[in-house]
């Protein structure tokens, strides 16, 4: 690698319009997690759309 090459440029670039940054871990039991699936898979939906949608979802009923 060249030596000017600074931290900035190196990685994969980011998509466009991308602004996915932050993460946030939950920890669930083994049992939890299989359901998440089942209901995702069920759906057509990875396991972390699935969560996404469900939470949305739930919180834009509790504002109504």
């Amino acid at each position: 690698m060249p030596e000017n090459t600074s931290l900035a440029t190196r990685g994969r670039p980011k998509a466009a319009g991308s602004e996915k940054n932050m993460r946030l871990t939950i920890y669930l039991t083994n049992d939890e997690k299989a359901q998440i699936e089942q209901f995702a898979k069920e759906l057509g939906m990875s396991p972390t759309a699935f969560v996404k949608f469900s939470t949305f979802s739930q919180m834009k009923q509790q504002k109504a």
